[in-house]
């Protein structure tokens, strides 16, 4: 009985792909930057998942996996970079994700970015418009981030995605009145081995019972060496 079971798990055992989501959405972002964001690849499987090959069809974007063999119940890494030169407007773009799940061999992922040269498009300024870090061996301490809600109307705020490359920012979802700011201290952090990761962004998300806006800002440096 014992080993009827033990071949019955074999036969049966697979793989399952499950993506933390099936899209992202940058919002509205300054146009001939960079744009980070990171997916994460779940395995609910009962064996290990394999990916085979993830694939984007334009030059402008470029996907790194954090390891290509995913154990059951653990998952992976899947960033996708955006740089933006030369585009505006909405502008979408796809990755496909090819595995050995064998009820889901090839999922897809949509990334969507409105590209315009300020943000006035959004009920809210930003200053700076990009986040200039520094140097990548001589980078600032801290960079102030200000948001102002121009509207008439109260907005919920909150942060989307912080990039890796800084601290975690000391910031909790609130209301942003008709006319208040907010001020955010960011941090880079100083032990990323891979400076190519601070071409990245940091996405906001903001809201009312009817509209949502979402937008993003750049991260900027200058690459030492170069």
């Amino acid at each position: 009985m014992n080993a009827l079971f033990f071949i019955s798990a074999l036969i049966f055992a697979a793989p399952k792909i499950e993506i933390s989501e099936p899209s992202f959405d940058f919002g509205y972002s300054l146009s001939s930057y960079s744009y980070r964001h990171t997916f994460r690849i779940y395995n609910k499987g009962d064996s290990p998942l394999r990916i085979l090959g993830v694939r984007t069809f334009c030059g402008c974007s470029t996907t790194e996996l954090s390891k290509r063999a995913i154990e059951s119940g653990d998952s992976a890494s899947f960033e996708f970079l955006y740089e933006t030169q030369g585009f505006f407007a909405e502008c979408v773009k796809w990755a496909y994700v090819r595995t050995d799940d064998p009820e889901d061999s090839l999922s897809k992922i949509n990334v969507t970015i409105r590209l315009y040269e300020d943000y006035k498009r959004t009920p809210f300024s930003v200053e700076p418009e990009f986040l200039f870090l520094g140097k990548t061996d001589s980078l600032k301490s801290s960079v102030n981030l200000v948001l102002k809600n121009n509207s008439k109307t109260d907005y919920t705020i909150k942060l989307v995605e912080t990039p890796v490359v800084l601290e975690e920012v000391d910031f909790q979802p609130g209301v942003l009145e008709a006319g208040q700011t907010l001020n955010l201290a960011l941090r880079p952090r100083t032990d990323v081995a891979d400076v190519s990761k601070f071409k990245s962004s940091i996405t906001f998300e903001a809201y009312t019972q009817t509209e949502t806006v979402r937008f993003s800002v750049p991260l900027l440096v200058e690459f030492a060496n170069r």
